[in-house]
């Protein structure tokens, strides 16, 4: 399978700018909070909050449902998923694996050893693949 096409430096670019922007208004409103004198309850910032949200977030979706079109018109219909072949050949820590998988899909218990050659993965009933 290929890789997918990574957006360019520009995307990426305004991506990285609306992360910072978002944890800088997070800390702004956390420092008013944590840092500045209680002020009396005020309607008028209550207002200005619901009706950003109700303008904001309806953007939002809107440019989520754009994107999704955008997959569609370059895809077409997802007609199933992603077959991924299994090559598992080294595991996360970077042990090499050493496994019959065909067979090991029919076993009801997996034992699973380690040597100094890596992991070996194999029914209780099979010799030690390493001895």
């Amino acid at each position: 399978m290929q890789r997918p096409d990574l957006p360019n430096w520009p995307i990426r670019l305004l991506h990285a700018g609306g992360v910072i922007a978002g944890w800088i208004v997070f800390g702004w409103f956390w420092w008013k909070v944590l840092f500045v004198q209680p002020q009396p309850f005020s309607t008028t910032n209550l207002g200005l909050l619901i009706a950003s949200a109700f303008l904001i977030m309806p953007l939002i979706t809107l440019a989520w449902v754009v994107h999704n079109r955008g997959i569609y018109a370059r895809k077409g219909p997802r007609l199933s998923t992603v077959s991924v072949l299994p090559a598992y050949t080294r595991d996360w820590t970077g042990s090499a694996v050493h496994a019959d998988f065909t067979q090991l899909k029919t076993s009801a218990r997996i034992v699973i050893e380690r040597s100094p050659a890596g992991k070996h993965f194999r029914s209780p009933d099979q010799k030690t693949a390493h001895d």
